[in-house]
């Protein structure tokens, strides 16, 4: 069995995680829709998470966490790693993450060299060491006690969902 795997995929993944309207007066972020803050918004120019649509919100993941880190170059394993890192951690942690795990310099900016180092490493280890270090950055937050349980489960979901892309890869789009 093949997994079809996409932005879309991966956007539904994310939307497990991060589906509906919260407003956690400790989340730092402010109110949030579908996973977007009210701070990460106004730096793109929306004002109020209330006017984002669905397609608004499936333009602004694409454009804004999917390809800046260049999800679409990468393996489907680790770019679904990635992609949930940079929703949930940020654009340059995700990206400086995945530098460190595949040992190319770290910028912030995945270039070239760390898509061809990412096709050279060996997919169960370069997995485990970057969400390694994902949950290494969730332990150094101070909010660690209220958040954790939370972070720690969705981590383990999402390396759960890249081990199958490892063992049964999707299937490009030409079927094959």
């Amino acid at each position: 069995m093949t997994i079809e795997y996409n932005f879309d995929y991966a956007l539904k993944t994310i939307l497990f995680w991060e589906g509906g309207i919260s407003d956690d007066k400790h989340d730092p972020g402010g109110k949030t829709k579908w996973g977007l803050s009210t701070r990460f918004l106004k730096k793109i120019g929306i004002k109020k998470v209330d006017v984002v649509t669905r397609e608004m919100m499936k333009s602004i993941y694409a454009n804004y966490f999917w390809f800046e880190c260049k999800c679409d170059e990468l393996p489907s394993y680790l770019s679904l790693a990635v992609f949930d890192c940079a929703v949930n951690q940020g654009v340059p942690r995700a990206s400086k993450i995945l530098q460190k795990t595949v040992g190319v310099k770290v910028d912030g900016i995945i270039g070239p060299k760390t898509i061809s180092a990412t096709k050279t490493m060996r997919s169960q280890l370069a997995l485990r060491d970057y969400m390694a270090r994902r949950a290494i950055h969730y332990s150094s937050l101070s909010n660690i006690i209220r958040y954790g349980l939370g972070w720690f489960r969705r981590l383990f979901d999402i390396h759960h969902r890249c081990i199958l892309l490892i063992k049964r890869p999707p299937v490009n789009e030409d079927g094959g």
